[in-house]
């Protein structure tokens, strides 16, 4: 079931968030594709259930699938591949002689990570033509393969990460996992599809989706705004120092509220109030003149630096238990082992150290120097530590780290 719904997956995504530049449903803690279609496949089930109770799949196998389609979203969604796409073309498609960059940078970018040969993209942005047979295809094999390459090392290391800290989380710390519960609840038939509370809610966010559709083609009905460009709170707020809290958007999107409802309550407390924090620091910066320092309150930085925080403390409570599965002792090893964990926690550090190197060694290929290289993995990977840890504890609906990288 799995293998033949990954294409039809694969085509969603392709069609709405490449072609249309739409949704963005992967972006999403957990993606709006793969859940539409376990609960598609739920009713399926039911009917099959109905037929013959041995062509019926148990929650197991369903969550199997989901998990498979979530896997492959994050593979080729809106952040990964499809960003990817337009990364291998790009420098050949906007080079001009106004920019220079043929004389600036071209002689440091890898023939085998880029394309920089205007013919061969030519058809990938005007449309027409055809891909196969038309001899340009060999242009992309090499930039495929390589960044395949890295991509696999990159999702094995992940992969790696997640099982080491695996156990610590879900038995020592008992980390809820709250973003996961939607689905296991679907899949085991817990969630209360008749129940007054679900058919409201689902009421009022039908509702206003509706009535937003029906004005696009008949704008004569009036739009309900809900969406965070359709309300600012600045435009009655012009004077300073005042102006200097900046866009103030009130949306009211039923998919986060929904969301929020997986959250525990003291993280969407924290979450409000740090909005607040981050509005009184651009206040007090306009009344003490800091305003005019560039990039200030920094919240990029902040970002980054929370990030950081976050993974380096995960990682210190872990330390007992990372430590016993890096060092070659054996008794160190047996000592923190988990008795409750289904995999070794050995294969999955010497996964990690092997998918790290073959990280560097292809950085170091495309031109890094290797202590560039190390840095930049080592961050990279931190970053990765903190968004499991917010996605584990909290299940905010986006890890929103969009300037938080290496």
């Amino acid at each position: 079931m799995a293998i033949l719904l990954l294409p039809l997956n694969a085509y969603w995504i392709g069609v709405t968030e490449g072609l249309w530049h739409a949704l963005h449903m992967t972006t999403l803690s957990l993606p709006m594709n793969a859940l539409v279609l376990l609960i598609a496949l739920v009713l399926l089930n039911h009917l099959l259930h109905s037929l013959n109770k041995r062509l019926a799949m148990n929650a197991s196998e369903l969550l199997l699938v989901h998990i498979g389609l979530t896997v492959q979203s994050v593979f080729i969604g809106h952040d990964q591949m499809l960003s990817l796409m337009g990364v291998i073309p790009a420098p050949a498609w906007f080079e001009s002689p106004a920019n220079r960059w043929q004389e600036l940078f071209f002689q440091y970018i890898p023939s085998w990570l880029a394309i920089t040969d205007k013919r061969a993209i030519w058809h990938f942005y005007t449309g027409g033509g055809r891909f196969y047979g038309s001899g340009y295809e060999s242009y992309w094999v090499m930039p495929a393969i390589a960044w395949t390459a890295l991509l696999v090392c990159m999702f094995l290391a992940y992969l790696s990460l997640s099982l080491l800290l695996y156990c610590r989380w879900a038995h020592s710390e008992r980390l809820s996992f709250p973003i996961i519960r939607m689905p296991i609840e679907i899949a085991t038939g817990q969630l209360q599809w008749r129940s007054n509370a679900f058919f409201l809610g689902f009421a009022i966010a039908a509702f206003v989706d509706m009535v937003n559709h029906l004005h696009h083609l008949y704008p004569a009905i009036p739009f309900i705004k809900v969406r965070a460009r359709d309300r600012d709170l600045m435009h009655f707020v012009t004077e300073p120092p005042w102006n200097a809290l900046g866009s103030t958007p009130l949306a009211l999107y039923p998919f986060i509220i929904g969301y929020a409802y997986l959250m525990p309550l003291d993280v969407c407390t924290s979450a409000w109030f740090f909005y607040l924090v981050r509005k009184l620091q651009r206040l007090f910066g306009a009344m003490v003149g800091l305003m005019r320092l560039p990039r200030f309150p920094y919240e990029n930085e902040q970002a980054s630096g929370a990030a950081l925080a976050i993974a380096v403390m995960a990682l210190w409570r872990a330390r007992h238990s990372l430590k016993a599965s890096f060092m070659p002792s054996w008794a160190v090893y047996k000592r923190h082992q988990s008795h409750r964990c289904s995999f070794s926690p050995r294969v999955a550090a010497l996964l990690f150290i092997v998918s790290f190197l073959l990280c560097l060694i292809i950085s170091t290929l495309a031109g890094f120097s290797v202590s560039v290289a190390i840095a930049f993995w080592a961050l990279h990977f931190t970053i990765a530590v903190a968004v499991s840890r917010l996605r584990a504890e909290a299940g905010p609906p986006s890890h929103s780290l969009l300037f938080a990288n290496p």
